[in-house]
């Protein structure tokens, strides 16, 4: 499949299993930069080499999802109604 996209960058989230996994190959198929970003190192790094060897330019970003706290807000500000439903992100190179 062309779809025209020959040395772009693409970022994928959730890159280094099942279907996202896919969409690294295929994008890579096409001459595609690709970033990978996922939970877990060993299967970054696998879906990373596997795109370099595919000839194009490919990295790996590990995200951690984490709990954040609304630091000088109250509950009405923040919008979250009670301490159970603070939710953020923290990423890890």
């Amino acid at each position: 499949m062309k779809l025209g996209i020959s040395g772009r960058t693409a970022l994928v989230l959730g890159g280094s299993k099942g279907i996202g996994r896919q969409i690294v190959r295929d994008f890579a198929s096409e001459g595609t930069n690709v970033i990978v970003v996922a939970r877990s190192q060993g299967p970054i790094d696998d879906a990373v080499s596997e795109a370099r060897d595919l000839g194009v330019r490919a990295i790996g970003i590990s995200a951690v999802a984490a709990a954040v706290r609304y630091q000088g807000e109250s509950k009405a500000e923040a919008g979250t109604g009670d301490d159970d439903n603070q939710v953020s992100a923290k990423s890890a190179a």
